[in-house]
């Protein structure tokens, strides 16, 4: 058993899959190649067209300065996008409903939103209660 109890964020990988395929997420920081039959860490199915692996601190072999290895493999053909956060996974946003949050000074707030193949258009709008605000946006 692993006592540190430490204030080290985890590390979380995510894929999103854009088409309707399966795929798997295999880790490994321990300088082998990972593949369905070698690895550390590794998804366990799609949930909401999101594949997540969480290595937690206290897990065996999580470091917070070494190189993780990531191989994605399927059956199938499959269109993805992968992410990793060293912290809190991106809350994810729906489409057309609301989100209220708080951050404080000098922190930030991760969110993600899926935009579908024939998506034109997104418009992302943001109400302040109190404070500034700065929305930085990126696409992957």
């Amino acid at each position: 058993m692993n006592l540190r109890n430490d204030n080290r964020p985890p590390i979380t990988i995510s894929m999103t899959i854009s088409n309707f395929g399966d795929a798997t997420i295999y880790i490994t920081n321990n300088g082998s190649t990972p593949s369905p039959t070698c690895y550390q860490w590794a998804s366990t199915g799609v949930v909401n067209i999101r594949n997540v692996v969480t290595i937690k601190p206290t897990d065996i072999g999580y470091c917070n300065n070494c190189t993780y290895n990531i191989a994605v493999s399927s059956s199938s053909y499959v269109v993805y996008s992968i992410n990793v956060v060293y912290g809190e996974l991106p809350t994810q946003l729906a489409t057309g409903q609301p989100f209220s949050a708080s951050v404080a000074s000098g922190q930030y707030k991760y969110f993600e939103a899926y935009a579908g193949y024939f998506t034109n258009d997104i418009n992302v709008q943001i109400t302040t209660y109190a404070g500034q605000v700065n929305l930085y946006v990126s696409i992957y």
